[in-house]
């Protein structure tokens, strides 16, 4: 027997603060050495509410700076 869980509450685990606060050091990050990085930060609650069938914006998605366009495709297909 699986167990479900609600999408929106695995997608919700991490305010998108702690997203946030992550991303905006990319540009630090660039500077420093010289990169392009614009990588998106995700964490296992993202992917697992996704996984489960829902949508973006109940995976948390929609807080993103650096969009992670590739996840958000694959929630929408669902």
């Amino acid at each position: 027997m699986s167990v479900r869980y609600p999408s929106r509450f695995l997608g919700r685990l991490f305010n998108h603060s702690i997203t946030a606060n992550v991303e905006v050091y990319h540009a630090d990050v660039n500077k420093k050495y010289g990169t392009k990085f614009a990588m998106p930060v995700t964490y296992n609650s993202h992917l697992m509410a996704v996984a489960y069938g829902g949508s973006a914006n109940e995976a948390g998605l929609d807080g993103h700076i650096i969009q992670p366009k590739k996840l958000q495709e694959l929630a929408a297909k669902k």
